[in-house]
């Protein structure tokens, strides 16, 4: 009788904890497993391919209110994990042909593309010898960090004269960064990070990457833009762009789950960010262990960092927008967090619904107009927003126009 009486008293006390343990997992795993194992998957490749073609921008406007169209600053180029020891790797970014290559040092480089002989491109076939990028055409090498010639086979004399132009880099968060700067200026501030995600105490868990025919600024914008948050993100995440085109509210999974949001914007030098709440109701419950916080950090002109805190842990990701060419921006969200099964399920969970709200703002960003926007006093954190942003401007900052008559200029 007492072990009866002792055993109850253990279930009595275990009995809550189980439910508040239980309950969310068994929610959030149903919900999983109805939305993206028993229904089939909505993200075929072919939707993907209606999507893109959905986001490609059709009609670019001449309006002054358009800004330039690369920014200045620390710009992601490739991910670390695509350039291996004496790899060599074509790129196109903000508008130039480049070379990026790491040596056997394991340190990454970034020159311009074209040989100054007789203009082969470096990154198709050119490969790393010791500290130097071999041209494939005739042999010619160049040093890694200053770009000047260093042997040329059938020389006598090596022309040291000869030099290709070598790019700042920075390697922080699983990326390359270059140094750009329209006026030629150097680096006047230092890229910084998460340090979980620096040290490796964080891994890399999941990723999800789009191309987007929007503008760099509006892409970093959406860190101001708390207003969008509820209108455009309130319909649950596990719902993709073919069924929110439609009436969002009216679907089963919007009934089944919903998002409210809450943020405050702050600006400081290099950074802005906002700080963030987020509870999620399921079936108009709104659940303690719904709810999580996180802040997001606009790093610059293309770095967005994101830190988010929830029942199942801490959880960081790295957002990177490389401007390829005007109205085209590749980015790609890395989402990191502390090495375990629990820690991988959430990543997973959370980039599917991420790409799902990603599809979204890139649908948006991808058609919009250029304008002068009427801002509201409830929109003040754009205006501050558009403010600061400005800093990565400068006189030679090159215009649509510009870029349009270099690109013709053949």
């Amino acid at each position: 009788l007492r072990d009866d009486k002792t055993s109850n008293d253990i279930m009595a006390w275990m009995w809550p904890k189980l439910w508040t343990c239980g309950f969310p997992a068994s929610v959030i795993a149903l919900v999983c497993g109805v939305r993206w194992i028993i229904v089939p998957l909505r993200s075929s490749k072919k939707s993907r391919k209606q999507r893109q073609q959905l986001w490609d921008r059709r009609f670019i406007s001449e309006s002054s209110s358009l800004p330039p169209v690369f920014p200045n600053g620390w710009i992601p180029v490739i991910e670390s994990s695509e350039l291996g020891v004496d790899e060599v790797k074509p790129l196109h970014v903000f508008g130039e042909d480049l070379v990026a290559f790491r040596t056997e040092d394991g340190v990454a480089h970034v020159m311009d593309a074209y040989c100054p002989h007789l203009g082969a491109h470096l990154g198709v076939m050119g490969r790393v010898v010791g500290n130097c990028i071999e041209c494939p055409f005739h042999g010619w090498r160049f040093q890694a960090d200053t770009g000047g010639c260093a042997h040329v086979p059938y020389a006598n004399k090596t022309p040291s004269f000869v030099t290709v132009k070598t790019w700042t880099c920075r390697e922080l968060c699983g990326l390359v960064f270059v140094w750009f700067h329209a006026d030629g200026e150097e680096a006047s501030w230092e890229l910084d990070g998460p340090a979980d995600v620096i040290s490796g105490e964080m891994r890399q868990m999941a990723r999800y990457e789009t191309l987007c025919s929007g503008h760099p600024q509006d892409i970093a914008q959406k860190v101001a833009d708390g207003a969008h948050l509820n209108s455009l993100h309130r319909a649950t995440c596990l719902l993709p762009l073919e069924e929110f085109s439609r009436r969002p509210m009216d679907s089963w999974l919007c009934r089944l789950m919903a998002l409210e949001w809450t943020a405050s914007f702050s600006v400081a030098d290099e950074r802005v960010s906002t700080s963030l709440a987020i509870q999620m109701s399921i079936l108009g419950w709104k659940p303690r262990f719904a709810r999580c916080r996180g802040v997001v950090t606009q790093v610059g002109p293309a770095l967005t960092l994101v830190s988010v805190r929830n029942i199942f842990g801490h959880f960081i990701a790295v957002v990177s927008a490389t401007p390829e060419a005007p109205f085209r921006t590749r980015i790609v969200h890395r989402s990191y967090g502390k090495p375990g099964l629990l820690s991988w399920l959430w990543c997973q969970a959370a980039e599917r619904g991420i790409s799902n709200m990603m599809d979204r703002d890139v649908a948006v960003w991808s058609q919009k107009a250029f304008i002068k926007p009427v801002l509201l006093e409830e929109d003040d954190s754009i205006r501050q927003f558009r403010e600061w942003y400005s800093q990565f401007y400068s006189c030679s900052s090159p215009t649509w126009q510009q870029v349009k008559e270099k690109s013709l200029s053949w």
